[in-house]
């Protein structure tokens, strides 16, 4: 659900900027990118750092297996390279408070090549084919990598489907936006659906279609998702706008964002 709604946002977002994602600026895009990743990520590593030399266990970098120490250098190269979800593939979690970054290194991964291939392509139908197979090869890794957890859960080929996902769903909905009442009908089924599919299984058993679904479900809801009202709105709660502005913020969704 996260990639699919990361893979939306960042390609609505990336069309209301430049107009087209053929006319997107790859350098201005990634500046973007890094100006939203690396400040927080260049706190939290020296703060994680420091926090391992207290000795507790929480905070130590260690082979999930062997517990053999692993070097901090080697945990925070992988964070800033984005090869973090490699570096659990290879040696289990090694670091609980980092960790979480493996999916920041599939996200910013499929990103750094997003606005190449969009200005290569430049046609939305082919851009729209690729994504597809990126999809389609989902379900075909987590095939032939079971009983792998670093393979089926953390690789950038098992994780980036759902992105893809997000990917069409946005340009779908800018196209071919669905409402009416048959959409307020399904939708609750969607979402009990989705709720369905997480609770009878874990994703241990689940993965080879479950994720696919799960991704779907959640492009659908996004697709037909109807626009919040404008900020300044006085019935919105203040819960409502500030989550509204954090993600507007989040995502370069703000147009009036530099």
């Amino acid at each position: 659900m996260f990639f699919a709604i990361s893979g939306f946002l960042i390609t609505s977002g990336a069309e209301k900027r430049f107009g087209s994602l053929r006319g997107i600026g790859v350098g201005a895009f990634l500046r973007l990118r890094a100006a939203r990743i690396l400040p927080c990520l260049l706190i939290l590593l020296p703060v994680a750092t420091l926090l391992s030399l207290t000795g507790l266990p929480i905070f130590l970098s260690r082979a999930e297996e062997t517990g053999a120490p692993v070097s901090f250098w080697l945990v925070n190269g992988a964070a800033l390279t984005f090869t973090m979800n490699v570096l659990i593939g290879r040696l289990g979690w090694v670091n609980y408070l980092l960790g979480v970054l493996w999916s920041l290194s599939v996200e910013e991964v499929f990103y750094l090549a997003f606005p190449l291939l969009c200005r290569g392509l430049r046609r939305t139908a082919l851009i729209v084919a690729f994504m597809l197979a990126i999809i389609a090869a989902g379900p075909v890794w987590w095939l032939y990598h079971q009983g792998d957890e670093g393979g089926f859960l953390y690789a950038y080929l098992a994780s980036s489907d759902g992105i893809a996902t997000g990917c069409c769903a946005a340009l779908l909905a800018r196209r071919y936006p669905l409402q009416g009442g048959w959409v307020r009908l399904l939708r609750p089924v969607v979402c009990a659906g989705m709720a369905a599919l997480y609770l009878w299984k874990s994703i241990y058993v689940t993965n080879i279609w479950g994720v696919t679904l799960m991704a779907a479900g959640t492009a659908f809801l996004l697709w037909t998702g109807e626009t919040l009202p404008q900020a300044g709105v006085v019935h919105r709660s203040i819960m409502i706008r500030a989550v509204t502005w954090c993600g507007r913020r989040s995502y370069n969704t703000n147009s009036g964002m530099p």
